[in-house]
């Protein structure tokens, strides 16, 4: 059901402009090209397609990003995000190493 672990992700981006991020997402820090989200997985196995009644939406069930504004002359880019505990190795491993192992 979650595909992801739960904890503090980083979104970095380059450019001018802001981001908003909701559903299992909550920010917990701004600043200048650098975004702190707290991200726990609210996922329902009763809520999957194969149960009767099902309904589409009883949880948020995942991450949702929004680029509110960006500055023409700036523009936002090179948006990433980064899992819990990835931070400092994530430009010479750009992909988790489970990832990796399911190719």
């Amino acid at each position: 059901c979650t595909h992801t672990a739960a904890g503090r992700f980083v979104a970095l981006y380059d450019g001018d402009g802001h981001l908003d991020f909701g559903m299992d997402a909550s920010v917990v820090s701004f600043a200048k090209g650098r975004v702190e989200i707290d991200f726990s997985s609210s996922c329902d196995p009763s809520c999957w397609f194969d149960k009767a009644g099902w309904k589409p939406y009883c949880t948020d069930n995942g991450l949702y990003l929004r680029v509110r504004y960006t500055n023409p002359h700036n523009p936002l880019r090179n948006i990433r995000i980064i899992m819990p505990g990835f931070e400092l190795r994530y430009q010479a491993m750009p992909f988790h190493p489970l990832f990796i192992q399911s190719l």
